[in-house]
């Protein structure tokens, strides 16, 4: 991360709001990039906008396609992952990127990073979910259409990348205006309204994909929507407890899928092995969709 931007006024500093589309919800489970946008900007002015469709050389998942609108036949001329991953790395530059639910776009970006040998963007990360849910706690819902609504921005979402991208980026101003009004407001300030940098998932070593069970269904569901799932759990030591956790995202170690959550019980983040959840219902939602 380049450190001397964190001392720079955040109203003088350029930033790129980036949304991806892909084939389903998890990159560890074998799903791909379809689509990237993103838009350059400094406070309310556009700079710049990238946009392209990726061939995922796979199909994509109906329910995908229902979101996006986006189908196989659409993608077969376009550009695949390793041509389009380096032009929005060149795009951005050394930028800091803002995303909705970075916890959901980075892992995309950083495992095929990974898996095509480009160095890891050392980017600062903002994330237009975390400040909804540090600046708009008890307001309703976070998924983008909804703080777009709630900030009375007028660039609406639409479940494609570039859309996305320029709703996120003026959610992302509208957020920020308030702090900026006065003047010397830096980007350290601004992280630490969303409890500092968003964490990037390490890349991993893909693993052959397969198809996600439908216990990882629920899951991946619940991660992508974030809703609050009620789980029956058979411990190491064989015993078994309920308990409500917030599921944040699946990764698969060593042929074992693992599901990374909130546990509201304890009030901690917690790592769960899949094949040990026997039953999984839907808790209270909390309705913080990826978009």
């Amino acid at each position: 991360m380049n450190q001397d931007i964190l001392n720079e006024q955040l109203d003088r500093v350029t930033l790129v709001a980036c949304d991806l589309e892909t084939t389903g919800l998890s990159v560890r489970l074998g799903d791909e990039i379809v689509e990237i946008g993103a838009v350059k900007f400094c406070g309310d002015r556009v700079v710049d906008e990238f946009q392209t469709l990726v061939n995922p050389m796979r199909a994509i998942h109906p329910a995908a396609s229902a979101v996006n609108g986006i189908h196989d036949a659409m993608l077969r001329d376009k550009p695949l992952i390793r041509d389009a991953l380096p032009q929005l790395f060149a795009f951005a530059g050394s930028a800091p990127l803002v995303f909705h639910n970075a916890g959901f776009d980075m892992p995309f970006i950083t495992h095929k990073a990974a898996v095509l040998g480009l160095p890891q963007p050392g980017n600062v990360i903002f994330d237009t979910l975390a400040l909804s849910r540090a600046l708009h706690a008890g307001r309703g819902k976070h998924n983008l259409a909804a703080v777009v609504e709630r900030l009375g921005v007028n660039v609406s979402p639409a479940h494609r990348a570039l859309s996305d991208a320029r709703a996120t980026a003026a959610v992302f101003h509208g957020f920020m205006l308030p702090y900026m009004r006065n003047g010397g407001f830096t980007v350290k300030q601004a992280l630490d309204l969303q409890s500092g940098p968003a964490q990037q998932s390490a890349p991993e070593t893909p693993e052959p994909a397969r198809p996600a069970s439908p216990m990882e269904q629920a899951l991946l569901h619940a991660a992508a929507h974030g809703g609050s799932v009620d789980i029956e759990y058979l411990t190491a030591s064989g015993s078994a407890s309920r308990r409500s956790i917030r599921p944040l995202q699946l990764s698969r170690r060593g042929g074992t899928t693992y599901v990374i959550a909130d546990c509201l019980l304890r009030g901690e983040q917690r790592t769960f092995r899949v094949d040990r959840i026997s039953n999984c219902t839907a808790g209270d939602a909390d309705p913080a969709e990826k978009d």
